[in-house]
Formats: C-alpha cells, structure tokens, sequence
C-alpha cells in the first residue's frame, strides 16, 4: 500500500517538474529523456548492486523474450511521453494520460485470474468515470498528433504493467527497474545520435538529476506495489496522480481548478479510501 502511495505521489511530481525543465530555453523533450536515462541508469548501479537479486530461471527463453519485450515497451513509451512533454500543457496531458487506468486494469483482469475482483472493477468504473467527465471539457482539448502520441503512451504503459508482473516472478523489483533502465539508456543514446546532451548547462543538469532520483522512487514503487497489492489495486490508487497534478499546478504555475474537477477529485479520493478501507 506504502509503495502505491510513493509511486502516485512522485509520478505527480516528476510530471510536473519534467514539464517545467521541458519548457525551457535550449532544451527538449527528447534532450531530457536522453539526460535523464543515462542519470537513472548510473543511480540504479548501486541499488542493483546491493539489493538485487534473480532467480535462475530468467535465463529461460521465456523470461529473455518477456524482458527484451519489456525493454522494447519501454523505449516506445519514452519516446512517446517526452516528445510529447514540452508540446502540451498539463491541463492537456493529464485528460488524456488518465485513461492509462483503466486500460491497465482491463488487461490485468483479462490475463491474471488473481487480479479478477467485482468490487474493485465497481470501484474503479466509478472513480475513472469521475475523472474523465471532470477532465474533459467539449471543444476545449485540441486532439493532435501529440494527443495521439499520448493515448498510445496509455497503451504502451498498460502493456509494461502486464510484462512487469510475470518478470518479478524471477526478479525483484530494483534489479528488474535496474537491467531494464540500463538496456533502455542505451538504446537512446545509440538511437538519438543526433540529440546533443553535452550543452545543457550545469544547473539544468541539476535539475535533471534531481528529476531523475524521484523517477527511480517512483518506479521502483510500482514495482513493489505490483508485486505486493497487485496492478489493479495500485492503479486504484495510481488514480491520485492527477489530483496531486492539479494541486501543484494551482500552487505553482495558477492553473484555475474548476468546480467539476474539484467534485471528481473529491469522488476519486472516496474511491480510494473505499479500496483501502475494504481491501486491507
């Protein structure tokens, strides 16, 4: 339940501070996924060190084909979430990322029989419902391709949820986010050739690396609440994002909070507490 919290809380964060570094002077979308990668990867060393550990069956061809599926699933998602970051504002993101929810939890439910449970796909229905009538607003999100980027991001990241869970059969949760970071921080950098990062100033690159140790917080967390809850439960929960997002939003750059968004948030906190409340 802890994990799930951390995870919601610094994904929150991270989406804000990453669109605040996105949008300024001289720097990119892409320059930052880049940058921030290669920091993960070099903070992930130590914990993977310490922490890690495997069973012998993820050299099986099943686990190797799971994992390079993963690490695939992963630099797709990428690419789509930070070409996408400094494009659109936080009040056009967050409608669309929201529906990571539920498909998540349809994919769960449909593949594991242990994530099947009435009462949470009740609860759920209910608090994604609130959301999305709270979110969006007719003829006020411009659906562009950047838009679109962003519902396959959805996809994409319901995909890894699933990949997530058989591999921690074989691993844990540092040393699965520690190999996957490390083959994707890679790939980037043989990929994106053209994308300079050795120009970004100093306090930028602070920044970034500050931006980078909430990242490895906050998946690290999925994966334990993955592990421990299950993925139904921790997208439940996961499900608070948006609301922290407004909060700093309103806090930080005056972004407005409707009425209707301030009822459906108040609606998906009910639902929360119901999930924890009943299922713990």
């Amino acid at each position: 339940m802890l994990a799930a919290i951390i995870n919601t809380i610094c994904n929150a964060t991270g989406v804000f501070l990453g669109k605040i570094i996105s949008s300024q002077k001289n720097m990119s979308g892409l320059i930052l996924m880049k940058l921030q990668m290669l920091f993960v990867a070099v903070i992930m060393l130590v914990p993977v060190f310490v922490w890690g550990s495997f069973k012998t069956d993820i050299i099986s061809w099943k686990y190797v084909l799971l994992f390079g599926a993963l690490v695939v699933v992963g630099v797709i998602q990428n690419i789509l979430f930070f070409s996408t970051l400094r494009k659109k504002n936080l009040c056009e993101i967050e409608p669309i990322t929201i529906l990571v929810t539920p498909t998540t939890i349809v994919l769960a439910m449909l593949l594991f029989p242990d994530e099947r449970n009435l009462f949470l796909l009740a609860v759920s229905a209910v608090a994604t419902i609130a959301l999305i009538v709270s979110r969006f607003d007719k003829g006020k999100l411009d659906f562009d391709k950047y838009s679109w980027r962003l519902v396959a991001f959805d996809i994409v990241y319901a995909i890894e949820a699933i990949l997530i869970k058989y591999l921690l059969g074989v691993t844990n949760a540092v040393s699965l986010y520690g190999m996957r970071t490390a083959f994707i921080a890679v790939i980037l950098f043989l990929v994106f050739t053209n994308i300079k990062v050795d120009k970004v100033k100093t306090k930028d690159a602070g920044k970034i690396l500050f931006n980078s140790m909430v990242t490895c917080a906050e998946n690290i967390a999925r994966l334990i609440a993955i592990s421990t809850i299950g993925i139904v439960n921790s997208s439940l929960i996961f499900l608070l994002s948006p609301v922290i997002v407004i909060i700093l939003s309103r806090t930080f750059l005056k972004e407005k909070i409707t009425v209707k968004r301030g009822i459906g948030d108040i609606v998906i906190l009910v639902c929360v507490v119901t999930v924890v409340v009943f299922s713990y």
